[in-house]
């Protein structure tokens, strides 16, 4: 990465942050409110990569149910997920069966909606629910110390000493030095992040978060990679200046956030 295209990276990151941050301390309508946005913009940055761009209809009605699906998770208890994942899968088996298109590639476009549909409607979802609990600041906290910090620890390990291509088909920066300092990096995150809100945590249970929580989160960043590779695309958008798209910036995260929310009911 060009020194021009890092300054950019990290001015836009530190004038975002604070905003970020201020409205996951609000939580509630707020919080929820930027994870729905997010949900959104990942959707249609989903939606377009898959190529439903080009069948306006199909483009409209899975943006539609993807949003729906993450308002509908968010506004009910995580028990309602299963009845709302049938819904949705129901919903886009009728749609490709009514606006059928090309037949043979039909269930491939469906395939691919019911995936966008947990891919970007759902596991975003879940740092809401972790929002909610009592402590849910500091949990969301942590997934962002984790993910970000693991982001962070990657890179520059990774320019520093790396040496051996951790997924060179899928993603040719990518070294195994890195991929530890990020792991490394994580570990930072959850102590610090105990520190400041989350005492009752053990270092064990720390340690417990961070190496499974930074390895989902470096998987998250290489499956969105697989699939933009898959479809010839650099970047999932334009809409954040050097970092792409929403779905750029939240791969990891997503990936993340539903391990850390088991762990904050298992170790509460």
């Amino acid at each position: 990465m060009a020194l021009s295209n890092l300054t950019v990276r990290v001015g836009v990151a530190l004038a975002l942050l604070p905003g970020v941050i201020a409205l996951l301390w609000l939580g509630g309508p707020y919080f929820h409110a930027l994870i729905i946005v997010a949900v959104a913009m990942s959707a249609h940055e989903y939606l377009c990569i898959t190529g439903f761009r080009a069948h306006a209809p199909s483009h409209a009605f899975g943006l539609l149910v993807i949003v729906g699906v993450a308002v509908a998770t968010t506004a009910a208890p995580l028990f309602w997920l299963g009845p709302v994942i049938v819904g949705a899968t129901l919903s886009v088996f009728l749609w490709h069966l009514f606006v059928p298109g090309d037949i043979p590639s039909t269930a491939a476009r469906a395939g691919l909606m019911s995936l966008g549909v947990v891919y970007t409607g759902i596991l975003p979802t879940f740092l809401v629910h972790l929002r909610a609990l009592p402590d849910g600041f500091g949990w969301v906290f942590m997934v962002f110390a984790v993910v970000w910090l693991s982001d962070t620890g990657a890179f520059f390990t990774g320019r520093a000493i790396g040496r051996h291509k951790l997924y060179l088909r899928v993603s040719p920066g990518k070294t195994w030095e890195g991929a530890f300092g990020g792991i490394a990096s994580s570990i930072l995150g959850t102590f610090l992040t105990r520190w400041l809100f989350l005492p009752a945590l053990t270092p064990l249970d720390c340690l417990l978060i961070a190496i499974p929580g930074g390895a989902l989160g470096q998987a998250g960043d290489l499956c969105e990679s697989l699939l933009k590779r898959a479809y010839g695309v650099k970047d999932s958008g334009t809409s954040i200046p050097g970092h792409g798209g929403m779905l750029d910036r939240i791969d990891a995260v997503i990936f993340a956030a539903p391990y850390v929310y088991l762990m904050s009911r298992v170790l509460q």
